[in-house]
Formats: C-alpha cells, structure tokens, sequence
C-alpha cells in the first residue's frame, strides 16, 4: 500500500514539474531595444548592492558597543558588549540570512556597503550603520 501510495505521489511530482516546465517555456522574445532598457534597469536596481563576500570581515556600530563578524567559511558572531552569539550565515550581495546558534529560524536582513560603511535593515526596518574594523 505504501508502495503505491509512494509511487502515486511521485507521478503527481512529475506531472506538476512538467506543467512548469512547459509553462516557463513561453513568453517573448525581447528586441535588442528592449534587453538593453532591461539591462540599464537591473544596473540602477544593483547600485548600491554589493557583491557576495564583501560583508566578510568585522564591522562595529557607529556609536559603538555592538560588533558583527563575518568569516570566510560562513560563521561569524555578534558581540553586544560582554555577551558573544555564534551563527552561520548565508550572504547573496544584498541580503545576508543569520542563523543564530541554538536558533532554528535563520533572520534575514536587507544590507548595502559604501565603502567602508555596512547598513544593514533591522527588524524594525530601520537601517542601522556598522564601520569596517
């Protein structure tokens, strides 16, 4: 019976897969025009954004007190005066997702670097500044 039920389920995937697939198959064609008006749009889209890897290092709070590290390998910690929180994190250029140590919900949060400045978005959707140490 579970075996059956197994197999159904699988051939209901495979339908729903090929029904996208297909789907994702149509659309049209841009003329050159349109790529380049497309391509100028995701260049204003990425100003500010900045490339994946770049948070890599430690950064402090404007006015002091809280520091976040980011490491190479994808862990880090956030240091808010004595207390010391571990995480792994995932960073895509604009967005780095933390999962906090003991954590089962990674946090994401919206960040842009300018130069040596990390604006990262809140919870609260408040952008708070970090200087590179």
């Amino acid at each position: 019976m579970k075996k059956n039920l197994l197999k159904a389920l699988a051939l209901v995937m495979c339908a729903i897969l090929v029904v996208f697939a297909f789907a994702a198959c149509g659309g049209k064609t841009e003329t050159p025009t349109e790529k380049a008006a497309a391509a100028d749009s995701e260049k204003a889209d990425d100003a500010g954004k900045a490339t994946a890897g770049a948070i890599v290092g430690s950064w402090e709070y404007v006015d002091g007190g809280y520091t976040y590290t980011f490491n190479k390998d994808g862990t880090g910690n956030y240091k808010a005066g004595e207390t010391v929180m571990e995480f792994t994190y995932e960073d895509s250029g604009d967005k780095v997702s933390i999962l906090y140590t003991g954590n089962t919900v990674a946090s994401e949060y919206a960040y842009t670097i300018s130069g040596d400045t990390l604006s990262i978005e809140d919870s609260f959707g408040d952008k708070v500044e970090y200087v590179k140490k």
